[in-house]
């Protein structure tokens, strides 16, 4: 039954992750053809928000199920109810972001870097202030042969992603476990 639950809030999960990931594919597209203030920083700090709460919410949400139908729930059933989840839906949504980028619209790529490269130009004296002209270059140049989306690239993401959502699970989990009701004898 568990197991169940757990791939079907991994779907669930993908398909929300997947969502965002087109929601900022389009804001950005937009924004590239538009400059419109549409793509800002904070928009994507709220899309990050946005999918770690709905994986949080979804995680705490079975847990309770369990609870309810079973009186208790271990550390170890916590921590999977709420991880194996994001594990699912972070790989799925990696492989969609390398084929999204990499082969639908290799375009993008492009454009990113493009203004990427124009973002730092124009923050480029303070920049150099800071770490020096050589450091600048160093960056421009690598910002100029990157590609976030390589498979390597979106590997290490979910690598980061997944340190961070492991931290959050351990506590989450902690934190909403009961162990077994001890009989008293």
């Amino acid at each position: 039954m568990r197991h169940a639950s757990i791939l079907k809030n991994g779907f669930i999960l993908t398909m929300c992750f997947i969502l965002l990931t087109i929601l900022g594919w389009t804001r950005e597209r937009v924004y590239f053809k538009a400059h419109s203030l549409f793509a800002s920083g904070v928009l994507n700090m709220i899309i990050i928000l946005l999918a770690t709460v709905t994986a949080l919410a979804m995680g705490i949400v079975s847990i309770q199920k369990i609870k309810r139908r079973d009186g208790f729930i271990s550390l170890k059933d916590a921590f999977a109810t709420l991880f194996l989840p994001v594990l699912i839906a972070l790989i799925l949504n990696g492989a969609f972001k390398v084929v999204l980028f990499n082969y639908i619209d290799p375009g993008y790529i492009e454009l990113s870097r493009k203004f990427a490269i124009e973002a730092m130009m124009k923050s480029r004296d303070a920049f150099i202030k800071v770490m020096g002209e050589s450091s600048f270059n160093a960056q421009l140049e690598k910002a100029k042969i990157s590609n976030p989306y390589s498979v390597q690239a979106v590997a290490k993401s979910i690598t980061t992603s997944l340190f961070g959502y492991l931290i959050l699970s351990l506590i989450t989990a902690f934190s909403l476990r009961k162990g077994k009701p001890m009989l008293e004898s």
